[in-house]
């Protein structure tokens, strides 16, 4: 028997392999991976915003509520000064 190489025995064997291989199809997959996580991520920043916005309206509501006008009260002690 002869010795055949893997190519040989499947043709399309060798171009899935060379095609796998090459740089542009690594670098098309890691980009498509980066578009695919994109999606969550951007999930995640319409989140922390809806959080934040929530954050500032209580925070609004309860300066609103507590934080009216202080007046500050108390006995007033009046010592006359005369003069000579």
């Amino acid at each position: 028997m002869e010795n055949q190489s893997e190519g040989s025995l499947d043709p399309s064997f060798s171009i899935w392999r060379r095609l796998t291989e090459s740089v542009v199809f690594k670098a098309g997959a890691l980009g498509l991976i980066a578009l695919v996580l994109w999606i969550p991520l951007g999930e995640i920043q319409g989140l922390l915003d809806e959080r934040e916005k929530r954050k500032s309206e209580a925070v609004a509501e309860i300066a609103k509520q507590w934080g009216g006008e202080q007046a500050l009260v108390g006995p007033v002690l009046e010592v006359p000064i005369l003069g000579e």
